[in-house]
This record gives structure tokens, sequence and C-alpha cells, in this order.
């Protein structure tokens, strides 16, 4: 569940989390396919949109695996803003937004040797400059933890995360929600899905199999 990227970007700022889920719903329900409910996998942002879809739509989630888990409080979600809300690499004549997107990402911790991850997702974030603010200001004004506490107990709970995760420092409110979850260390830093991508897989399919 990727919240930007290769998506879109709306002509209007989301009002919150839910209309992304809303979203997804509306796009999934309906297909024969989604009849028994579905696995939900989802990656930083995209894990929050997968929570709002489990509290929102019971029944439609037969699992929630988050890849870096959003459990924070409200003061440690205004912090991370500061950082993640800033619009760096806002397009300008100059081109300068360009080298700082590059340099941004050598900061988030992707590999200098792993140039074609780097390419990629420096295409993706300059391209998403704008839909990146978007759900990033959704994601920081909403409450993971008291919407995972609304979903049905028949909704297993795993996540995933990695000790230079920049989420890592709050794994343990994940762990400590207030209802059964599943929690195991991955690697691959910021980018596990593309780093780590056998650990991640390795936790996966044995969790979704017991469902």
């Amino acid at each position: 569940m990727p919240g930007f990227g290769c998506s879109f970007d709306p002509a209007n700022d989301p009002p919150s989390i839910t209309w992304y889920a809303d979203l997804y719903y509306a796009a999934f329900s309906n297909m024969p396919e989604f009849g028994l409910g579905c696995h939900v996998l989802g990656h930083h942002s995209g894990g929050v949109i997968g929570t709002e879809l489990a509290a929102k739509y019971q029944g439609f989630c037969r699992s929630l695996t988050s890849v870096g888990p959003t459990v924070m409080s409200v003061n440690d979600r205004q912090e991370l803003s500061k950082t993640f809300l800033d619009p760096f690499n806002k397009p300008v004549p100059s081109g300068e937004h360009l080298i700082k997107t590059w340099e941004y990402l050598r900061w988030e911790g992707i590999p200098e040797k792993n140039m074609e991850l780097m390419q990629r997702e420096a295409l993706d974030h300059i391209r998403a400059w704008k839909g990146r603010n978007q759900i990033y200001t959704c994601v920081w004004s909403y409450d993971c933890e008291k919407s995972m506490r609304l979903i049905e107990k028949g909704c297993k709970i795993m996540g995933l995360c990695a000790k230079d995760d920049v989420l890592w420092p709050y794994f343990e409110n994940f762990k400590s929600v207030g209802r059964v979850v599943e929690a195991k260390e991955i690697e691959g830093g910021n980018f596990g899905p593309d780093l780590d991508s056998e650990g991640i897989l390795k936790a996966f399919v044995p969790f979704i199999e017991s469902v």
C-alpha cells in the first residue's frame, strides 16, 4: 500500500487518512476476489492507511502487517513532523531541488552502492513532492494506537521494524498497544521492503497462513 511515489497527487489536500483508506475500500471491496477479505501489508504511510482500513471496515481485513508501525504520542508525531513535513524538494528553476532530493535519500539510509534503488526513489520523491506532504500531513495527525484498539480481534496484527528505521524508537509502543500483536525485527532501515524483502516474506507468509 504505497502512500506516495508512483501513485497520484489529489487535486485538493485530503482531510485525513480516512480519505485514503476509503479509496482502497471503494476500489477493491466489490471485487469477487475480496469477498472473503484480504491480508494488508503496508510500509510506513501505507501501514497507517492499512490501520484505518482495518479499523473502519470491520471484516474486510483478515490481517494487518505494518512495516515500520507509526504508534506514537501526539508530541512524538509533532516532533517528527518538523522533519518530514518540510517541502524541501518543491521544484525551483535552478534545479536545486533535485540535489536536495538525492541528499535526503542518502540521509534516509539508501546505500551508495545501490544506485538502482537510489535512482528509483529519487524519481519517486521528485515526482511526489506534493503528494508526499499531503499524506504526511494526515499521518502525523493520525492516532494509530487508538485505531488499533478498534480493530476487531479476528484481524491479526503484526509489526515489522528494523533497528535503523526512523520509527524504531517507537516500536515498543506498538507492542504495548493493549491488544495481542506479533512483533519481529527485520533489516533494511527505512527501506525494508527493498533491502530485506526476504526477511519480510519469512515473517509474513507464515503469519497469514496461520489466519
